[in-house]
């Protein structure tokens, strides 16, 4: 009990919460804690379990046999109205996913949904998900006498107007529309006053929905509706509908859109485009050809519209449409015919055969003159299994009539009901008469078919009775599935609930004179638990026979799964077939093939499991010796032996392949025989993996033959393992051609004598089955991959092998390239080159400069054979120009060519030889050259004054470079100075030298005559031109050189000119002369002015008359100058201005530069006297210039006395000199006239 409650948990609520408030359980706060909380009901079960099970009843209106679905625990109830009492979930809801049970009639309103009363009242239950809903039972409660009513009197329940089940699936918002929902079932009224509690009544419908609505359609006035229980059928049982998903459908004429397909596709929402269509036509129509057989027993057919107006429904098998239009032999095939026409919308309608139909074909046709649409939305097909009670049931009969018509006659199979010898027959028996039959397991009856004798004139089977039910005493306890009204041959007892039990009886009325005449009996419905129908016995199979191991069952559901094991509990295969309800599934044994043993057949429905053993014995002939696979080398001898034993070994026969081979040689020993398939010089064309040895009887067939184990002929043909060689770092490939069958084992060996193979090679047929190619890649080829390697061929676990070798062969590769060296002065050298390859290569070098390449001789040269490496290198002591060059090294080991790669020594730049420093005439050629040697032959470029010239540089070989510059018309100023050569070939640093280009000097601008005042300074300047010009400018003077010191010097940036100027201070007659510089082709004179260096005594000269007076004066200047003496007497006339008198006689006296000029008077007289200034004159620059002396007063006096004419004439000669008063001049003029006058 506590497992079937832990496994209907969920359908029962109720009982979870009785054991809980009876404190029994601890509470439970979701669903991991039922298991534990149920635990606890194991430990103490004697206190509260009859209360339990005492209480079950009231708790719910039904028996739970089933388990519930989470459809239901999960759904959703609403309703109409206010509910009385709040009972909303008093009326209790289940889903039974298979079979619907009855319901129990002990309800009170209580424990049910109660509605206010009203007009069309409604209760709906939303589901979690789209189902397919097969039949709704309802438990309703109707009005009892007062009894069973709430307490209110204003709920009556006594009439129910067209109580209705609608499937839907649109919640339509809370509220309940007729339009989206489909009709389950017919509407049910009732009206009075029943005796007992609830009613039970039976909706069928196989409508896919999720809403299920019960109301009270169109009812007169108001109603109330009280609801105890609603069970919903959902699984696969007699009132489901068959799934015809995979059947094939044809229509006559197709709507685009609406194939025949949407007839079957389980979808009755019913709208029109989910329906099948044929376009308007005379006499359209639908056929369904289901692919199996079935007995059918109702047809459903949701028609769209006017679409199904006199529509027919044709079942049977091979029919054929002439045979539909044709109608005169097929009468006992219409199930029914749709007479009502519904312009919108869909309507269900549903067609019974009289009997289930033996049916493979469906065929919908509608009979016209005119033309119409076939339109339908969905096809269900009911069918009827009918129980194998043949072999399997036990009967018990009231009585027998005579020995002619025995109890067993009521289910030989036999359908013939002409006479009742073919009939069981009773006697009339007190109260009834009856037979009984007791299956073999439990079953869920859906009805009873019974085929009466056809003789009608004997009263048989007028109220007579069809009960199901397990009582095994009483025939007529039970569910009663009917009663026979009239005399029909056949009458079809159905349950209006499929029944449960193992207990079928007929019972006759209750004439005194009713008989029961049963030509044939047929229970439909199905085994709850898996029942074997029939099977296999124990077998004997011959070793060239085959046997069929043959398993059925029958079930309720049907048999889910039919399995098979072999004696080692191995999954065999077996054909699935099915008859009606019975399933069967058929292994095929095969005396070769098969092992013998108990061979198990396994049944399973999900309910139970039920098993049948078959023991199977195998007659073999045994081989006793079988061929074993050989191997050798072509061309030589092999042989395959083959013995048998055993009864019947008639003959031996050998195949390679499925292709005979002739040339074994039988022969005979003991309980058997020997054959011997001989190979001489054994060739490729022998080899095979197939050889068998085949015996069997004379009277086998080939197929039936046994058959040896296979057997091999191997042959090891010949290798192909050619040397190749490969680039490094390349995708490599060694390959290896075996010519062998079957396929040889292959490996390669690095080395000739090495035990390592290579990993990772591929093995892969070539052209023909007998050519193998095994290879081995190198992704990325390295020089260490390189070598010797074996191909070694061989069949497994043979000694039979050969082995070839080839070289793996790596191009040269350069490793490690000569560095480039630059040298800048005489320095060691070393050049090293190393290269890789297999084998290993020879390293040469070569030289190349000046256009010509050397081979060098004189390299050290290493080999490393294990590496595959060499090392080569180059050494110069002291390197320097004649090293210098590009040196190639290059590796071959005979292998694409070989690699080369290069390494230089480079020379820095330098100038071997240039133009020394020289001196140029002005407007000369001025060529310039600089020579530079180096490599690369060095790149030579001029600079003068800070600026590059555009000279070319021409190269004289790899190593040497010349460059000219030449310059026409040279000149100082543009082209004197320092030019530098620089050599640069990008190898150390840039060299160079400077070349100092010199010119002559020449004046430019000489000197000019000067003439100069006494004194004075003497600048005297000389332009000179030339490169360069910073030395000393030397000055001449009358030809003789100056010393430097006298000049300074203003030299120009670019030295080119120099201005020198010759500089003398406080001139005197020695700076006279001709003055030249830097020669004496330029020369300028330089005078001196006049200069009086001596004059005459500025003093009042008193000479007495007759005496002798001598004035002198001395000049200096150049050319010397000319002294002269102006004289200017003094008259006695004062107003009379005397005239000047120039006196040239003098006497000169010169002493070098100086000029002395005397004047001398002699035997003065008074015409004497007078005023005497010495002039000295020379004509010095072209201008002439006079210098004059202060005058000098010559007094001649009178015979006074000295002294006092002495005084007087002191004082006169100071008035007249000093004040130069021209009165007191007169006056002394006057004075001395007088004075010599008076003393003459």
């Amino acid at each position: 009990i506590t497992d079937r409650l832990l496994r209907y948990w969920r359908l029962v609520p109720g009982v979870y919460k009785w054991i809980r408030a009876a404190s029994v359980l601890p509470e439970v706060r979701n669903v991991t804690d039922i298991p534990e909380a149920f635990s606890v009901v194991t430990k103490d079960m004697t206190g509260w379990l009859a209360a339990l099970l005492a209480s079950v009843s009231s708790l719910f209106s039904f028996s739970i046999l089933v388990h519930a679905d989470e459809l239901i625990s999960n759904s959703v109830r609403s309703t109409s109205s206010t509910v009385y009492t709040k009972q909303l979930d008093k009326g209790n809801v289940t889903l039974i996913p298979q079979w619907a049970v009855q319901a129990d009639s002990s309800a009170v309103w209580t424990n049910c949904f109660v509605s206010e009363k009203e007009t069309s009242p409604w209760w709906r239950l939303r589901l979690t998900s789209r189902v397919l809903i097969v039949n709704v039972r309802i438990l309703l409660l109707p009005y009892n006498s007062g009894v069973n009513v709430p307490p209110d009197t204003n709920f009556e329940l006594g009439h129910v107007d067209n109580l209705t089940v609608y499937i839907s699936n649109n919640s339509n918002s809370g509220s309940f529309s007729r339009s989206d929902s489909v009709l389950c079932g017919d509407r049910w009224s009732f009206s009075g006053s029943p005796t007992g509690g609830a009613i039970s009544i039976l909706f069928n419908c196989s409508v896919y929905g999720q809403f299920v609505y019960v109301t009270v359609d169109a009812a007169s006035g108001e109603r109330a509706m009280g609801l105890c229980s609603v069970v919903l059928n959902e699984g696969k049982g007699p009132d489901s509908p068959l799934d015809i998903s995979k059947a094939a459908v044809t229509l006559s004429t197709e709507v685009v859109g609406q194939g025949g397909h949407l007839a079957i596709d389980g979808d009755t929402t019913g709208t029109a485009e989910r329906c099948s269509s044929t376009t308007a036509e005379v006499d359209p129509w639908l056929r369904i050809d289901l692919q199996q057989t079935y007995y059918l027993r109702k047809i459903r057919v949701l028609f769209y519209g006017s679409g199904g107006d006199g529509a027919s429904v044709y079942v049977g098998r091979n029919l054929a449409h002439e045979d539909i239009l044709d109608g005169s032999h097929i009468v006992d095939q219409q199930c029914g015919l749709a007479t009502v026409a519904i312009s919108n919308g869909s309507f269900w309608h549903s067609v019974t055969c009289d009997w289930p139909k033996f049916t493979e074909h469906i065929y919908i046709a509608r009979n016209s003159s005119s033309d119409v649409m076939l339109k339908v939305c969905e096809v269900q097909l009911f069918y009827d299994n009918i129980l194998d009670i043949y072999d399997y049931v036990k009967i018990t009969v009231s009585s027998e009539e005579d020995v002619f018509s025995p109890l067993w006659k009521a289910v030989d199979g036999s359908h013939q009901n002409a006479h009742r010898y073919g009939c069981y027959s009773s006697r009339p028996t007190f109260p009834h008469a009856y037979w009984r039959v007791e299956l073999p397991n439990e079953a869920i009856v859906s009805s009873v078919s019974v085929l009466r004798l056809a003789d009608l004139t004997i009263e048989t089977m007028a109220g007579s009775s069809v009960y199901v039910g397990d009582n095994k005493t009483d025939v007529i306890s039970g569910y009663s599935c009917g009663s026979a009204s009239s005399q029909a041959a056949r009458h079809v007892a159905t349950c209006a609930v499929p029944q449960r039990g193992r207990h079928i009886s007929i019972v006759a009325g209750n004439s005194s004179i009713a008989q029961l005449y049963l030509c044939e009996v047929q229970v439909y419905g199905c085994y709850v638990s898996p029942l074997m129908a029939n099977a296999s016995v124990n077998i004997s199979i011959y070793y060239d026979q085959t046997e069929d191991l043959i398993c059925s069952a029958v079930g309720c559901p049907a048999p889910l799964n039919i399995t098979w094991r072999d004696p080692h509990g191995n999954s065999v295969t077996g054909l699935m077939t099915t008859e009606g309800n019975k399933h069967i599934s058929t292994v095929n044994l095969s005396g070769m093939k098969s092992v013998a043993g108990t061979y198990r057949c396994i049944v399973e429905n999900g309910e139970e499991t039920v098993t049948h053993d078959v023991e199977v014995t195998i007659k073999r002939v045994n081989i006793t010796r079988q061929p074993h696979s050989v191997f050798a080398k072509i061309g030589t001898d092999v042989q395959l032996v083959c013995e048998a034993t055993g009864e019947g070994v008639d003959v031996i026969y050998w195949r390679k392949g499925s292709v005979s081979v002739a040339g074994g040689v039988v022969k005979d020993i003991p309980d058997g025989k020997r054959s011997t398939l001989q190979f001489r010089d054994v060739q490729l064309s022998d080899a095979g993996i197939e050889y068998y040895c085949l015996v069997g009887r004379n009277s086998t067939n080939m197929r039936d033959l046994i058959q040896s184990q296979r057997a091999t002929v191997g042959v090891l043909g010949s290798l192909i393992f050619s040397s190749v060689s490969f680039a490094l770092g390349s995708a490599a490939e060694l390959m290896c051609t075996v010519n062998a069958l079957p396929k040889p084992t292959v490996q390669f060996f690095v080395g000739r004598t090495s035990s390592l193979s290579l990993s990772g090679s591929n093995l892969t047929v070539g052209s023909s089955e007998t050519e193998w190619i095994f290879s081995h890649t190198f992704s990325n080829f390295q020089v260490a991959d390189s070598g010797t390697y074996v191909c070694h061929a061989k069949f497994e676990n043979t000694d039979v092998s050969m082995a070839l070798f080839a070289e793996l062969g790596a191009y040269p590769e350069i490793v490690t390239s000569p560095s480039d060296v630059s040298i800048s002065d005489p320095m060691n050298v070393s050049l090293v080159c190393q290269a890789i390859g297999y084998p290993v290569p020879d390293v040469t070098w070569t030289r190349s400069v000046d256009a010509t390449t050397d081979k060098i001789t004189a390299a050290q040269q290493l080999k490393n054979e294990s590496k595959r490496e060499v090392t080569s290198k180059l050494f110069y002591s002291n390197a320097g120009i004649d090293e210098a060059g590009q040196y190639v090294c290059t590796a071959n080991n005979g292998l694409n060519g070989g690699d080369s790669t290069h390494g230089s020594v480079f020379v820095a730049a330098m100038i071997s030889s240039y133009s020394s420093n020289n001196v140029y005439d002005r407007d000369s050629f001025l060529n310039l050259t600089c020579i530079a040697v180096g490599y690369p032959a060095p790149n030579i470029r001029w600079e003068f004054r800070g600026q590059d010239m555009m000279v070319p540089t021409s190269m004289d070989g790899a190593t040497k470079s010349t460059s000219h510059l030449q310059i026409n018309d040279a000149t100082p100023f543009q082209h004197g100075g320092v030019y530098f050569c620089k050599a640069d070939n990008g190898h150390g640093s840039e060299h160079k030298v400077a070349i100092s280009v010199g010119f002559d000097k020449k004046v430019a601008g000489p000197p000019q005559p000067l003439t100069l005042d006494y004194g004075s300074s003497m600048n005297l300047s000389c332009q000179v031109t030339g490169y360069p010009v910073t030395g000393p400018i030397p000055w001449f003077k009358d030809g003789e050189l100056l010393d430097d010191q006298q000049s300074a010097r203003t030299i120009s940036a670019d030295e080119t000119a120099v201005v020198s100027v010759l500089v003398q201070h406080n001139a005197t007659e020695q700076i006279c002369g001709n003055y030249s510089c830097l020669s004496l082709s330029h020369s300028a004179l330089v005078t001196l002015k006049s200069h009086l260096v001596a004059e005459p005594t500025p003093s009042l000269n008193v000479v007495s008359a007759g005496n002798n007076i001598s004035l002198s004066c001395s000049a200096v200047g150049c050319p010397l100058p000319f002294i002269t003496w102006q004289f200017q007497q003094i008259l006695s006339q004062a107003s009379l201005q005397p005239p000047i008198v120039t006196i040239v006689s003098t006497i000169p006296v010169v002493s070098h530069d100086l000029i002395t000029g005397i004047l001398e008077l002699k035997n003065v007289s008074q015409s004497d006297t007078g005023h005497y200034k010495c002039c000295a004159k020379n004509v010095a620059g072209g201008s002439p210039h006079e210098e004059c002396s202060v005058p000098v007063f010559v007094d001649v006096k009178c015979k006074l006395s000295d002294h006092l004419i002495n005084l007087y004439s002191q004082l006169c000669s100071f008035l007249w000199c000093s004040l130069g008063v021209a009165g007191i001049n007169c006056f002394c003029v006057f004075q001395m006239y007088l004075c010599s006058c008076l003393f003459v």
